[in-house]
């Protein structure tokens, strides 16, 4: 006699949490071992209600559900930071369930988000196993796109700040930033010095990262809501560490390049940043797929200034 299959499991549901009056951080589940609590987006809801980023395509359910469960009728507006999978790849389904509302985003993600092809195309070729996890975007209306430069939400203050991304913003609400990947990421628990972690993905322009940095920490925000992950004090305090930081990175990369030889660039530099930046030293603390996630990502960090620094010295 056989047995019958066991139940298909029920992906795992959003976390929510109330961070002040109308405002919701809510966690979505991790696309693979090593993701849990580490994307996130934001809800705010008053006069009009809107998310800043709505995360993969593969947890677009969960999202959408997590606003069911908060009595989401109307969603004014999706404020995107960047067009990256884990930050939008969700955005034509989520738009789709809630087709009032409007998207903005910078002037020159409109294409990719109308026609999602090469978004598809370029993200897979880059993440591989990781872009299949995130899953493909869908398309959306360019009727629904909105210049974020020209961002008419009462209250609400759209800054650009390329970095990360060429296409990056950063949304100013009162004294509290959305700051998508702009201020790195910052994970919670670190110690004795918060875990901050550079986003430095090619093509990097260190100076154009740098004053975007300068830009947010300009407008004196006091709570820093970050892409990854959660919502921080001391806003200015964290970007200007970050700073510091990327040039900590830039230093120590260039006297590590010096002193290789034969050995792959990216692992030797990593290596000693490593042992050259406490930010980053609870790596060591973390469980063993979320430290696999964060090297991978450190080594892409890694390569940006590798990048930057190869184009620097050509003449």
């Amino acid at each position: 006699m056989h047995k019958a299959p066991p139940p298909l499991r029920r992906p795992p549901g959003a976390e929510i949490q109330r961070v002040f009056q109308g405002l919701y951080h809510i966690t979505l589940p991790g696309p693979l071992p090593g993701f849990h609590r580490f994307i996130n987006v934001w809800l705010y809801r008053n006069r009009e209600t809107f998310l800043v980023d709505v995360g993969p395509a593969s947890t677009a359910p969960a999202l959408v559900d997590a606003l069911r469960r908060l009595d989401i009728k109307r969603l004014d507006w999706i404020l995107l930071t960047h067009i990256h999978l884990d930050h939008a790849g969700a955005v034509g389904r989520v738009a789709r369930r809630f087709p009032e509302s409007r998207v903005a985003c910078h002037a020159s993600a409109i294409d990719h988000l109308a026609a999602p092809e090469r978004l598809w195309e370029g993200t897979l070729k880059t993440l591989g196993r990781l872009a299949e996890a995130y899953g493909p975007p869908e398309a959306l209306s360019r009727a629904r796109l909105v210049e974020a430069a020209g961002l008419d939400l009462p209250g609400v203050r759209a800054v650009l700040t390329p970095g990360h991304a060429a296409h990056h913003v950063s949304y100013l609400m009162g004294k509290t930033l959305f700051a998508g990947e702009a201020s790195g990421v910052i994970l919670p628990g670190g110690s004795p010095l918060p875990y901050i972690r550079p986003a430095t993905p090619p093509k990097l322009f260190l100076e154009t990262f740098l004053e975007s940095l300068d830009r947010l920490m300009g407008l004196n925000p006091e709570s820093l809501c970050c892409g990854h992950f959660g919502i921080h004090p001391e806003a200015v305090s964290l970007m200007r560490a970050h700073r510091d930081q990327l040039l900590l990175w830039r230093r120590c990369i260039l006297e590590t390049l010096d002193r290789t030889r034969g050995e792959d660039p990216a692992t030797a530099c990593l290596e000693a940043l490593l042992e050259a930046d406490p930010r980053i030293r609870g790596l060591f603390r973390m469980d063993g797929a979320t430290r696999e996630r964060e090297r991978f990502f450190m080594k892409n960090s890694v390569r940006g200034f590798l990048e930057a620094l190869g184009r620097e010295k050509r003449p």
